[in-house]
């Protein structure tokens, strides 16, 4: 509930230039959401994640209404009341993802101190992942420093939305062409020379999991960014890709013996390494190809 009246309300927000009908429908669908789920805490294992999403949904709802109540609730949901945080986790889109909508909000009621600290804490994580991408080979990003590099977690997708939303409230330069180095990653500039989305330049990703490809004879449609590079065996015995796909095809190197740069082969049989989901590969490829076409990194 908690993030449908999120979604709802920033939804309400971008259409009220356009129909202010269906935008009146969402508010009201938020505020009904946001006062059920205000009825209904959770307790127990995933009270901390809810705790995030209340944030989330309260900034929104700050941000669309401008009634005081709801940047209480932000300020009770989260820390930055306290001071500015050193990271920010914005992989997960939680916590990250409230202090973004809030830290663009721009009403009379605002907490300027709170709103000061949210931004501290945007640059300090752009710049904590920037530091981290300076000791990296090839110039790749994570949005997390200590994130394990499977699943699509690693830099096949442009990890990118800490560095621009840094660099979006800020304006430090650096933010921007470190979003960029992280996007060439993924387009070709890497070890393998190969860009990790279906059908764009030379050297691409040919064998994508998808059904339809596979078994039913449909071309490969381009676009589609997958999960790429995989630590096998980093986080559960994938012992099975190495004995009945890599080796059997004849993969030189060993594959045990091959570094994380290079740990990817185009096999739809490997879901860690040709999978795709809409928010760990899409969202996150358009939302950095879609912000860097429209920004010149040099001013």
């Amino acid at each position: 509930s908690y993030i449908y009246a999120g979604v709802a309300a920033e939804t309400a927000r971008v259409l009220a230039e356009y129909d202010a009908a269906r935008a009146n429908e969402y508010a009201e669908s938020a505020l009904a959401a946001m006062a059920w789920a205000e009825d209904h805490p959770v307790t127990g294992d995933d009270a901390e994640d809810v705790e995030q999403m209340r944030a989330m949904a309260a900034a929104a709802l700050f941000r669309l209404t401008g009634d005081p109540q709801w940047q209480d609730v932000f300020i009770d949901a989260t820390p930055f009341e306290d001071g500015p945080l050193d990271l920010l986790g914005c992989e997960a889109h939680k916590l990250c993802d409230a202090a973004w909508i809030y830290a663009n909000t721009d009403n009379a009621a605002i907490d300027d101190d709170v709103k000061a600290n949210v931004i501290e804490s945007f640059r300090r994580n752009a710049t904590a992942l920037a530091d981290a991408q300076d000791t990296a080979l090839f110039g790749w990003s994570m949005e997390h420093p200590y994130i394990p590099l499977v699943w699509g977690l690693g830099p096949s997708v442009p990890k990118t939305v800490g560095l621009l939303r840094g660099y979006t409230l800020t304006g430090d330069t650096r933010f921007c062409r470190a979003a960029m180095r992280s996007a060439t990653f993924s387009l070709g500039a890497n070890p393998l020379d190969t860009v990790f989305l279906t059908g764009v330049g030379m050297r691409n990703v040919r064998q994508p999991l998808i059904v339809d490809n596979i078994n039913g004879a449909v071309p490969v449609w381009p676009g589609t960014p997958v999960y790429g590079l995989h630590q096998l065996n980093e986080v559960s015995d994938e012992s099975w890709v190495t004995e009945y796909q890599l080796r059997p095809a004849g993969t030189s190197p060993d594959p045990d013996a091959v570094p994380y740069l290079q740990s990817w082969w185009d096999l739809s049989s490997v879901p860690m390494m040709n999978e795709f989901t809409v928010h760990q590969s899409h969202a996150a490829a358009l939302y950095a190809y879609g912000s860097l076409a429209g920004l010149d990194c040099s001013r």
